[in-house]
């Protein structure tokens, strides 16, 4: 049997961030993952707060997030604002003069739309092109596969991207989100050069390219802070009376289950997408399972509604999202949505009515770790 001072269970940010931080203050800590998590799946936009030692973390990945002062172009043709973003995201300029540039093969990247609907709404007047690239699939590309031909040799895009600001006497450029995986700043450096004006990258569409990078990112910051990662999911918790001992994972590629004891756990498995919560038809959390529901309109509701729980205008806020775990003052579970196990925190979105947000979720989990620390 393994031992830790913290098993983290999930795979996203808030995950990340609370064995990161965890880490710092001294603690062992595993972390346990049934996958990527939902924050594979951002856009490259950081919705709240940037911890401190997330941002290092990304940075020392090279993978800068900046402030931004106005919204980013995405390509369902409106603009979106966000708190920060990767540099690359940043620098996409929607401005009179702006080329929005299409890679042909492609899908989801429409530039001369893109170009109109962008440009309406900020009142500027853009361009579009269309490069087409050698060794393009003839079905087309995959937005990782282009990424990753891209990081392996920039040189076709380069000069294709320069012969065509030469030609427009463009003011900058907006690409789709596929200026390398790994090597994305050094890329952009090159692009610049070459044109002579700024080169930046439209937010992704899931399952996006931004989102990607951010997981590989934190990949590698939790492996370099001594963080055991184990891909795995929860098949069963060992409770005593108001506190777990220990939870069995099953590997991936194997059907036999591994015991890992802890002083502490800390529950951050997101909610639909990372699998932290399920509505097949009740409301359930499947790891500790802990009670469930969402109030709406007066009531309480267990079962998952969906004429009552869903709005049909997509963007106007959905109450189905308002599901999720409740927790004490200081972070505790609540399994019975009362009283809270003594030694079982949550974070992040898998808890009920937390504001949406990358940043919010991260700031979630270094405070869960916080009040850990402090008792």
């Amino acid at each position: 049997m393994q031992r830790t001072d913290l098993l983290v269970i999930g795979g996203g940010i808030a995950a990340a961030a609370a064995a990161l931080e965890a880490r710092a203050s001294g603690m062992t800590v595993t972390l346990v993952r049934r996958g990527p998590g939902a924050t594979a799946l951002g856009h490259g936009g950081w919705t709240g707060p940037l911890p401190p030692r997330i941002a290092d973390a990304l940075a020392q990945q090279r993978l800068v997030h900046v402030d931004l002062d106005a919204p980013l172009p995405h390509p369902d043709g409106d603009m979106r604002a966000y708190d920060f973003a990767p540099a690359s995201h940043a620098g996409a300029r929607v401005e009179t003069g702006a080329a929005v540039v299409g890679i042909a093969g492609l899908p989801g990247f429409r530039p001369a739309a893109l170009a109109r609907m962008w440009g309406d709404a900020v009142g500027a007047s853009l361009v579009n092109e269309s490069l087409s690239l050698p060794g393009t699939p003839a079905a087309g590309w995959a937005p990782l596969a282009l990424a990753r031909s891209i990081d392996a040799d920039p040189d076709p895009l380069t000069v294709a991207l320069r012969d065509m600001a030469t030609r427009t006497r463009c003011a900058s450029v907006i690409m789709p989100a596929v200026i390398g995986m790994s090597r994305t700043g050094e890329i952009r450096a090159q692009l610049e050069a070459a044109t002579g004006v700024p080169v930046g990258e439209a937010l992704g569409v899931a399952p996006s390219v931004p989102g990607w990078r951010l997981h590989v990112a934190l990949e590698h910051a939790l492996r370099g802070a001594g963080v055991a990662v184990r891909d795995g999911r929860v098949v069963d918790v060992e409770l005593e009376h108001d506190r777990c001992t220990a939870v069995a994972v099953v590997a991936p590629d194997s059907d036999q289950a591994v015991r890992l004891a802890a002083d502490r756990f800390l529950l951050a498995t997101g909610k639909y997408v990372g699998g932290g919560i399920v509505a097949d038809p009740v409301f359930a959390e499947p790891v500790f399972g802990a009670a469930v529901w969402v109030d709406h309109l007066g009531e309480r509701f267990e079962d998952a509604d969906s004429l009552v729980l869903t709005d049909p205008v997509r963007r106007e806020p959905q109450p189905l999202l308002l599901a999720g775990v409740r927790v004490n003052g200081t972070h505790r579970l609540a399994r019975n949505g009362v009283q809270p196990l003594v030694n079982v925190w949550a974070a992040g979105t898998v808890r009920a009515d937390l504001a949406r947000g990358l940043g919010v979720a991260a700031a979630d989990g270094v405070l869960a770790v916080t009040h850990m620390r402090s008792e």
